[in-house]
């Protein structure tokens, strides 16, 4: 896989979690883990993007 392709994959990752973190308004523990989930997503898709260049 190539540093495109990781930023593809954590941006897709980082989607997912905000959407689970609408659906997790009752439950704090796993809206947290949503949120760190989306928050590392969009980190590695900024170093994957970096890399490319």
């Amino acid at each position: 896989m190539g540093f495109e392709q990781a930023a593809e994959k954590a941006d897709e990752a980082a989607g997912l979690a905000s959407i689970a973190k609408t659906h997790l308004e009752d439950d704090r523990g796993h809206k947290l883990l949503a949120e760190a989930v989306e928050t590392l997503s969009h980190a590695i898709a900024e170093l994957a993007r970096a890399q490319e260049d």
